[in-house]
């Protein structure tokens, strides 16, 4: 590509049909012109790193480490287990004993995704730490926060904490708000706004996107 040699992966952070690129740092810009140039007539815009970890990633519920994931949990409160060999005849793995004996013992905390009201003044950041409520008591901590232009309102990510297992049922029985900082004719204090918390991504839960469907 522009006279590089580019390794394309067909993969998505982003959640959309698109591509990672590797290539030697030295030809970045040489290749940054050259996909502006040939994506313009597309109406292709640079959106920054922000809308990608803050927005377009938070829409779809992946994980980012460092946010959502951490040495503490394990693939179970994080939603992962489906890239893990758990059945008795697949290969072990460092880790793999621990796994089995969490999901025996049922997980008390659950990542969820976090939908604000539409046109609602408020901000999340998640790594404020935001805090969750469900039924006005205090359950769990956002992870990360942006804006979703898709639907046109604060999202985020967070875990919360619950009864062993954290049945789906117990999440949708609950009502939930978070709390954020807000100034108001100068001063700075915390207010509570509702909220909506799934356990699928917000946006093209059924990934038709990511596999080019419905284009």
């Amino acid at each position: 590509m522009a006279g590089l040699d580019v390794l394309a992966l067909r993969m998505s952070f982003a959640g959309e049909l698109g591509w990672e690129m590797h290539f030697d740092a030295a030809g970045a810009p040489k290749l940054y012109k050259a996909l502006m140039s040939a994506g313009s007539e597309h109406g292709m815009i640079p959106a920054g790193l922000m809308g990608l970890l803050n927005s377009l990633r938070v829409e779809k519920g992946f994980v980012h480490y460092g946010g959502e994931v951490a040495p503490s949990l394990t693939p179970l409160e994080a939603g992962l287990a489906f890239a893990c060999k758990l059945k008795p005849e697949q290969p072990d793995f460092i880790g793999k004993a621990a796994i089995l004996a969490k999901r025996a013992e049922g997980i008390t905390e659950r990542l969820v995704n976090v939908k604000a009201r539409a046109g609602e003044n408020m901000s999340l950041w998640g790594h404020e730490g935001e805090r969750l409520y469900r039924d006005g008591e205090p359950v769990g901590l956002m992870t990360t926060g942006g804006y979703s232009h898709t639907l046109g309102c604060a999202i985020g990510q967070g875990f919360l904490s619950g009864p062993a297992k954290m049945p789906v049922k117990w999440i949708q029985a609950g009502s939930y708000e978070v709390e954020v900082p807000v100034q108001e004719d100068g001063v700075c204090h915390l207010r509570r706004f509702p909220v909506e918390v799934s356990t699928k991504c917000l946006v093209d839960p059924a990934f038709e996107r990511v596999l080019g469907e419905g284009l």
